[in-house]
């Protein structure tokens, strides 16, 4: 009986760890500025890198974000503008390499972040 409760508990754990990914650590200005700033802004998106695939994840829902992937020579290899509600997620396949992502709203700025796909 031990033994098929620690194999349940590894497997889930192990399943919990491909569903998260690699988070793509991001930087930038995500607010809304201006004299009447006192609307609430959505939080930032997040994305993380699961098997060959980058994943991106509206927290917030969020409508007209450029989403735009470039290679290391700086060729754009994916670029979409999306819409979404609340816990959204788009799976973007990618090849083996080093990648930048851009993410950028007309209102509440530009995030970046730069990850290698294995």
């Amino acid at each position: 009986m031990r033994k098929i409760l620690v194999t349940t508990l590894g497997i889930s754990l192990l399943s919990l760890l491909s569903i998260w990914g690699n988070p793509v650590p991001i930087k930038g200005s995500w607010d809304k500025s201006g004299p009447r700033s006192i609307i609430q802004v959505p939080a930032p998106p997040t994305a993380s890198i699961e098997g060959g695939e980058l994943a991106i994840c509206l927290t917030d829902a969020l409508s007209d974000l450029m989403i735009t992937v470039t290679d290391s020579n700086g060729s754009v290899v994916y670029q979409e503008v999306v819409s979404g509600k609340s816990g959204y997620t788009l799976m973007i396949p990618l090849s083996s390499g080093s990648y930048t992502l851009t993410l950028e709203h007309r209102e509440y700025g530009v995030l970046f972040g730069e990850f290698i796909v294995e």
